[in-house]
């Protein structure tokens, strides 16, 4: 269960630029790749949606920055109402969300409304070398209207849901208790999800 209902809740509670960061970079494909749950929440999230959005796409962030905690930070996906996130995923024709979940095994649980580019990201994503379905998983199949991935000008976008063991394999533990790119994993993944997008 979250901490906070709404981001209004959550600003009343928690400082920008202590507890958390918010970044965004303006693309012109009318795709939205976004990361909701950043930083020390879901970790490598924000660094997987911002490579995959770089230079096309626009990438939006919110980052968990505290020292210990972060979890409280969480806003489940159909709540998430961060009024500039929404305002970025009302304009975009099609919004993609990176989130973290829990698993062992190396997978993606691809989810959301738009079926023909949740189709297109299981089949790439596999013939990469990556473990990928269509999520049936009670919680991540993202198909609610309300969710953060489908708040686009379709109605329809695409939700990934990458387990820990698979988030694992992309980064390694850096010196400063973060985490740095493995960068033969990372990128291939990263590079396979932005061939996805290509119309």
């Amino acid at each position: 269960m979250d901490r906070y209902r709404s981001f209004q809740e959550l600003e009343q509670h928690e400082t920008l630029g202590k507890d958390y960061r918010v970044q965004v970079q303006k693309g012109s494909s009318g795709i939205a790749v976004m990361a909701p749950h950043g930083g020390a929440i879901e970790f490598g999230t924000d660094q997987m949606a911002q490579a995959i959005a770089y230079p096309d796409h626009t990438f939006w962030t919110f980052r968990g920055i505290k020292k210990r905690g972060n979890k409280v930070l969480h806003i489940t996906s159909t709540r998430f109402d961060a009024p500039d996130a929404l305002k970025i995923a009302l304009s975009a024709q099609t919004v993609i969300t990176l989130h973290g979940c829990r698993g062992h095994e190396p997978l993606v649980y691809v989810g959301g409304r738009d079926g023909f580019l949740k189709e297109r990201l299981c089949h790439v994503l596999i013939n990469a070398g990556f473990n990928a379905r269509i999520s049936t998983k009670p919680g991540l199949t993202g198909e609610n209207p309300l969710n953060l991935c489908n708040r686009c000008l379709s109605g329809s976008g695409v939700q990934l849901e990458i387990t820990t063991g698979l988030r694992k394999r992309l980064f390694t533990p850096a010196k400063d208790r973060g985490i740095k790119e493995n960068k033969e994993n990372f990128l291939r993944f990263t590079n396979t999800v932005r061939t996805a997008l290509i119309p």
